[in-house]
């Protein structure tokens, strides 16, 4: 029977992570930086590289210290006072905006490296987790944690799948015009005055996106709004259904239908027939 994470034991899990994550993301900044040709030792760049050195070093030394001791007992006496929702649901909405903050404004293009961001990442979600233990202080970490990677997860995704909902005439994508081309041939009579063949690569598909074009002039953001809303709808209803099946309790179920969500959109054969 597998133990209960301690409080200090979550901590010092997630020091090690920063830890590791910190050194792989000062190797690509300074990487970053020699690409762009920048004088390392003169600019800006050496305060980030500080940054996480610092507190690099600080995780390793918190680690071994009596002081990691401490700061968990205070953080479980969390769990001894009463559910403070305000400044917890602060905390989570706070997390959340950082990572974003971070990826579009303050590294952005020039320091577009993973390391980085999820280093950022993994500190909005802590921030994220304790608000969520100021929520139920009887909230378990790990379980927390998982229910905030989780979370971000999805939100990051469905913002993803979203984004290409625009009136923008130009492709989104090498193959968005056609998508639209090959939907478009099941009603090809109506549309283009000629009997077209129908398309013999992923049928289905098309026929689903052919439904907007029973409705004559639409925009060209339906047609992608539509396209969106079958990814996520089908998507979301697939891992539902296969996450039922288990039987598990409600919140073990959310937990595993939102995981399948993620898996189907980032296993390989998803996202290589997505784009056909």
């Amino acid at each position: 029977m597998l133990k209960p994470v301690s409080t200090k034991n979550f901590l010092q899990t997630f020091l090690w992570s920063i830890l590791i994550v910190g050194t792989f993301a000062i190797l690509a900044t300074i990487e970053q930086a020699n690409k762009l040709e920048i004088i390392f030792w003169r600019s800006r760049w050496v305060l980030i590289v500080g940054v996480f050195a610092f507190v690099s070093l600080t995780s390793l030394i918190l680690i071994f210290s009596p002081l990691l001791d401490r700061i968990a007992k205070k953080i479980d006496n969390l769990e001894n006072r009463s559910p403070r929702s305000t400044l917890g649901i602060g905390l989570m909405l706070f997390g959340f905006f950082l990572v974003w903050a971070f990826r579009l404004y303050i590294f952005g293009n020039t320091l577009p490296q993973v390391q980085p961001i999820f280093w950022i990442f993994l500190w909005a979600s802590l921030l994220q987790v304790l608000g969520l233990k100021l929520i139920k202080p009887a909230m378990r970490w790990h379980i927390g944690f998982a229910i905030i990677l989780l979370l971000q997860g999805f939100i990051f995704q469905t913002i993803g799948i979203f984004r290409i909902v625009s009136a923008d005439p130009f492709s989104i994508g090498y193959s968005e015009a056609g998508r639209f081309y090959y939907a478009s041939l099941f009603l090809s009579e109506s549309l283009y005055g000629v009997q077209l063949p129908l398309p013999f690569l992923h049928p289905s598909r098309y026929l689903l996106l052919s439904i907007p074009y029973l409705i004559e002039d639409l925009p060209l953001w339906i047609h992608r709004l539509w396209q969106a809303l079958l990814w996520f709808g089908l998507t979301l209803a697939s891992s539902f259904l296969l996450a039922r099946r288990f039987r598990f309790n409600k919140l073990l179920t959310l937990g595993i239908t939102v995981w399948t969500f993620l898996y189907f959109f980032k296993v390989q054969f998803i996202t290589t027939s997505k784009f056909v």
